[in-house]
């Protein structure tokens, strides 16, 4: 089934709690100054939680013209790096973070920031190392390598650290999961994966009863469905990853469940049919399994010459020659 998988999609934003500024009296700020500061802090922290962070990293700035050693402001402006996510904001985020360690080693914020920024490179090195591979450049190649090993080995026992300190951390049990699904470690990955999607579950409950329940401006309406949807996000994705586990392990009763939950949650998730389909076939359902490459082939945008699409015409005609 991995041939139809997107793969590890990198990393899922995490809502950022970074609440309480300092008074003006124990800053050193005038009250104007202090003012303007806890402005563009509020500023920053609401495009963060809508998923502005160009906008947000625009205000995290300019607070930072007025306290530029603020512990706070910084780790808002790493995790805001971080989720833009570019080569070199992932570079500004980093440097952002080993300070950070450095001076709090203690904070698990800022341990998951270090810990997600490793991860990220790790996977951009994966990405270079094919690339390096085909055209020889056995040089680069080896240092691309070692930088995977080590950003990954870094990550690792980041996240490892984190859930030290703060057990139940949505973000690093999914990502540590990843890493050790990496690794090839299936049941500890799934372990992981298990905690994050109880976790997720409560999580998104209790973001659309906000919802329902609360008389709310616009501005945090967006806010909600902002973060609604980030968590829909990282669901599906660890979903995906289980599924893909359990059916190498031969369990595709269990894949089945998982894939079935990520189209009530995600239907635009449409290779997730084929996906199913390969279940489906695992266990002789081949009728199930016709219905699932044909509702695939159906909504899928992929032209007819994508490998994938001809590769669910290949199934189709073996799906149906078996039932």
């Amino acid at each position: 089934m991995r041939e139809y998988t997107r793969g590890i999609r990198g990393v899922a934003a995490v809502a950022l709690l970074i609440v309480g500024w300092a008074c003006a009296g124990c800053s050193g700020l005038s009250k104007q100054e202090q003012d303007q500061f806890d402005i563009y802090m509020r500023n920053g922290q609401r495009y963060y939680d809508g998923g502005r962070y160009e906008q947000a990293e625009q205000q995290i700035r300019q607070a930072l013209e007025i306290k530029e050693d603020d512990k706070k402001t910084r780790l808002m402006l790493a995790w805001t790096l971080l989720q833009l996510g570019s080569p070199q904001q992932l570079r500004e985020a980093n440097e952002e973070f080993e300070s950070l360690v450095r001076k709090h080693d203690d904070d698990y914020r800022v341990r998951l920031g270090y810990g997600t920024t490793q991860y990220k490179i790790a996977l951009l090195r994966a990405k270079q190392i094919p690339v390096l591979e085909r055209r020889g450049d056995i040089e680069l190649l080896e240092r691309a390598q070692k930088e995977h090993d080590d950003a990954l080995e870094v990550a690792k026992s980041e996240f490892e650290t984190v859930l030290e300190l703060n057990p139940d951390d949505p973000s690093a049990l999914s990502n540590l999961g990843q890493v050790l699904a990496l690794e090839g470690d299936a049941d500890g990955a799934v372990a992981l994966f298990e905690r994050f999607l109880g976790l997720a579950e409560k999580t998104r409950r209790y973001l659309e009863g906000q919802k329902r329940s609360r008389v709310i401006t616009a501005d945090q309406l967006e806010i909600l469905n902002a973060k609604i949807d980030r968590n829909i996000r990282r669901e599906v994705t660890v979903r995906d990853l289980v599924a893909n586990i359990y059916f190498d392990q031969g369990r595709p009763e269990a894949a089945i469940d998982q894939l079935t939950r990520i189209l009530a949650l995600e239907p635009n998730w449409i290779d997730t049919y084929l996906q199913r389909a390969r279940c489906w076939s695992r266990l002789a359902e081949y009728d199930k399994a016709v219905d699932d490459v044909e509702t695939f082939l159906r909504k899928t945008d992929r032209g007819f010459e994508d490998p994938v699409v001809k590769r669910a015409n290949e199934l189709l005609k073996e799906f149906v020659a078996k039932l």
